[in-house]
């Protein structure tokens, strides 16, 4: 049988999203908005299934499903923090974790534009690192179903996301001082934090699918390196000083931080090593927020 290859280059429709009314079902008349400038998508269906044996045989009698399980691992640089938030902030109605989303796009798949879809997504676990070159996000969704890809539009009046000409943030989009931890700002070469959700996926006896996909405790990790300056940072970490701390990542949009305990200090003082000395600090967060 004959067919055409496909690949990241024949993306049509880029990855855009919309919020979900009912759980696991998208909008018939949806407004999407573009998920960001994508540099990964990784989507993975799995069944979990009992393997059966029977005696008087040493192979496989048979398997029999008993559920089905979806997700998918998106990694982008941001051009708003609207997607983000959906993994950051404590459910609070529209534009938290509280609703669940619908994600689409388009790709070429032998020579034919089809729909591919995640519906019922909830965030995991989101990750972002600031450097240099990007304010880089790995997030990554568990959802109720990704439906068999379709060759006509399965929306019925949908909006979809055009073209997008911002440039995506960077790690010089804060301008200076973008981090600030108990009213003293500290110069940093790598910011990273990570908000996981510790989801509760529901799915009863009867059910092939999730029910529900809950989020429960959020826990919040932050790590960051900083040139040595003083012994402050190590004191903090010594005591387990509760501290306020901000991170900006582009103008009026900041990561804000309540009671920010360092847990852990290192550094290395290497004579091979002819850089100026950086210490690493690792803590918790009891609470954060994005700016929308």
């Amino acid at each position: 049988m004959s067919y055409t290859p496909t690949g990241s280059f024949n993306i049509l429709k880029r990855l855009q999203f919309v919020e979900e009314s009912t759980f696991g079902q998208a909008p018939a008349s949806p407004s999407f908005v573009l998920a960001g400038h994508n540099v990964s998508l990784r989507e993975t269906t799995e069944v979990s299934a009992q393997k059966y044996r029977d005696l008087g045989s040493r192979d496989l009698y048979k398997m029999l499903k008993t559920g089905e399980m979806y997700s998918f691992e998106l990694r982008y640089q941001p051009i708003n923090t609207a997607l983000l938030r959906y993994g950051t902030e404590l459910p609070n109605g529209a534009g938290t974790i509280e609703k669940s989303l619908a994600f689409v796009y388009t790709q070429l798949v032998n020579g034919t534009e089809t729909w591919h879809r995640f519906l019922g997504a909830r965030t995991d676990q989101v990750e972002i690192e600031v450097t240099e070159a990007s304010v880089q996000v790995s997030h990554r969704f568990l959802c109720k179903d990704i439906p068999a890809t379709v060759t006509a539009d399965p929306f019925t009046t949908p909006t979809y996301a055009g073209a997008d000409t911002s440039a995506p943030y960077t790690g010089v989009s804060s301008g200076s001082n973008p981090l600030t931890i108990n009213s003293e700002t500290y110069d940093t070469p790598r910011f990273k934090v990570s908000v996981n959700w510790n989801l509760d996926v529901v799915k009863p006896n009867g059910e092939v699918q999730a029910k529900f996909i809950l989020p429960t405790n959020r826990d919040i990790t932050v790590e960051f390196d900083t040139w040595v300056k003083d012994d402050v940072l190590r004191a903090d970490t010594k005591s387990l000083a509760a501290r306020s701390a901000s991170y900006t990542i582009a103008p009026g949009k900041s990561l804000t931080f309540t009671d920010l305990y360092l847990a852990k200090q290192s550094k290395n003082n290497d004579a091979n090593d002819a850089k100026v000395l950086i210490e690493t600090l690792t803590g918790t967060a009891r609470s954060m927020s994005v700016s929308p």
